[in-house]
């Protein structure tokens, strides 16, 4: 009898060795193939590893490979498998900002020896440059991506005294300064000498009918959307009242310069 006990004891504790067995072998041939199955839906895309600026130049070297979900993909992201897309990245240019880590897009690209601004310019839009010289405040303060308001200066048809300011273009994006795509950072010494604004049709010939007749201003729009009533009434300005009698006459010194004013 305690035999028998000890032959029902021995059985049971190599039917629990096998079926643990049985079970761990089961468990890591499920775990083997989720993983390959996970590794499958996997592929390598290039991304930019810091954000990239409009106009910079791409160097493929300074591109990192990450792994992304293939039901996550683009047709337009760049994979490793595509290496002549691999040979045409290299030397492109930037066209609209690449955030950090963000997949790289062909389509977000400019082929070497392609113009860079035309391909910058939305479909339907264009590109108009303006000389610093007409623009009558001329700030040193833009930069490429800034919105601006275009105003040209009116006088009053009601007495024929003061001017008014008359917004002809609202919310004008700013494509270049010179030849310059982003904001570079530092000081420059040289003035800037044109400012390309990216308009439609038909602004394009308000803007370029308001140079032909004198001098334009341009206001800086916030880079948060507000609330302000963009219809307002236009702000006369009254021009102060002049004495005909008052004389201006100017004294050079050298290279000291001076006015003196004095009555009939």
């Amino acid at each position: 009898m305690r035999s028998k006990s000890i032959l029902l004891v021995l059985g049971s504790l190599v039917f629990a060795v096998l079926l643990s067995l049985l079970l761990q072998s089961f468990f890591n041939k499920n775990n083997k193939s989720a993983a390959k199955k996970a590794q499958e839906n996997i592929v390598l895309v290039l991304t930019a590893p810091t954000e990239l600026s409009p106009g910079t130049i791409i160097s493929v070297d300074k591109l990192v490979w990450k792994e992304w979900p293939t039901d996550a993909l683009n047709p337009n992201y760049i994979t490793k498998d595509k290496t002549e897309e691999l040979k045409t990245l290299n030397g492109s240019t930037v066209r609209f900002a690449i955030l950090a880590n963000e997949p790289v897009k062909l389509s977000n690209v400019v082929s070497p020896g392609k113009s860079i601004l035309s391909a910058i310019i939305r479909t339907g839009m264009r590109g108009v440059t303006i000389p610093f010289s007409k623009i009558a405040n001329a700030p040193g303060f833009i930069a490429p991506g800034d919105l601006i308001d275009v105003v040209i200066p009116k006088r009053s048809q009601e007495r024929g005294e003061g001017y008014f300011g008359q917004t002809i273009i609202k919310g004008v994006r700013i494509l270049a300064v010179d030849r310059s795509l982003q904001n570079v950072d530092g000081n420059k010494s040289d003035q800037p000498k044109t400012m390309t604004l990216e308009v439609t049709a038909d602004q394009a010939e308000d803007l370029a009918a308001s140079i032909r007749g004198g001098e334009i201003v341009i206001s800086l729009r916030s880079a948060f959307k507000g609330t302000l009533d963009e219809n307002a009434a236009p702000v006369k300005v009254e021009q102060a009242p002049v004495d005909d009698k008052i004389k201006l006459i100017t004294m050079i010194r050298g290279k000291d310069k001076s006015q003196v004013t004095f009555n009939e």
